[in-house]
């Protein structure tokens, strides 16, 4: 069962997460009225596309998340030699 993509507590996270973006959204709209709702409409595509790509990456292999590590890994460490660099030069 921890081999399928969808094990039980994948679903008890899912059901969570949409419990509690349901009533974020609800006590938006309540709360501030016609804003609230344009501003809930906007969380929930937000939470749709965030919580899409979850899905979607669940599936990825453990080879491709090592690589999305190294790859981030490369990109924090280049990050770091910029804000390095900047901060010599704002000393100098």
């Amino acid at each position: 069962m921890n081999n399928s993509k969808y094990n039980a507590s994948f679903i008890i996270i899912t059901a969570i997460v949409w419990a509690a973006v349901t009533i974020s959204v609800v006590a938006m709209a309540i709360y501030a009225g016609v804003t609230g709702i344009v501003f809930a409409f906007v969380v929930l595509i937000v939470a749709v596309t965030s919580w899409s790509r979850v899905v979607r990456e669940k599936g990825r292999t453990e080879p491709d998340v090592d690589k999305a590590i190294d790859a981030l890994n490369k990109q924090i460490q280049l990050l770091s030699d910029k804000i390095e660099e900047l901060r010599k030069e704002l000393q100098a």
